[in-house]
């Protein structure tokens, strides 16, 4: 998956120093993607010690080639799940201030245990916004098609 996105993001970013780790977007080229001129991947990875979770966001028919690229070995189960459906699309990009290497996010627990945690309803330890990316990345993981 990640060698799919690093040639995408490596074809549309040609002229770069360095790598793509560490190469950050220009505001023209965030603007120029999200109104869809800059073919790039962006997003994040998820990682606990049970789970690693990738979620990336790009054109329709980059996704499409990516998800080719990915050799799909069997049906989604609880070891592996691709969830992609080219009918499902965005009209407003959420990651490109991310940048084009995935965010690495590192949990100390993993996601299911931390969303039973009683404190994450506390609002002076745990901001809503957070409380909400959790419950949906929870969610997500949950889930076995995109809808």
């Amino acid at each position: 998956i990640i060698a799919a996105m690093d040639g995408v993001n490596d074809a549309a970013l040609q002229d770069i120093q360095g790598s793509l780790r560490s190469y950050q977007l220009t505001e023209e080229e965030v603007a120029a993607a999200h109104a869809a001129s800059l073919d790039i991947v962006s997003g994040f990875h998820i990682i606990d010690r049970d789970c690693r979770m990738v979620v990336m966001e790009g054109l329709t028919g980059t996704m499409e080639r990516i998800i080719a690229e990915v050799p799909r070995e069997h049906a989604n189960d609880y070891s592996c799940r691709i969830l992609a459906n080219p009918d499902v699309a965005f009209h407003e990009r959420l990651y490109t201030s991310l940048n084009v290497d995935l965010k690495k996010i590192n949990l100390r627990d993993p996601l299911p245990v931390l969303c039973r945690m009683p404190e994450i309803y506390n609002r002076t330890k745990v901001s809503a916004d957070c409380f909400e990316a959790l419950h949906r990345l929870h969610a997500i993981r949950k889930a076995n098609r995109l809808t």
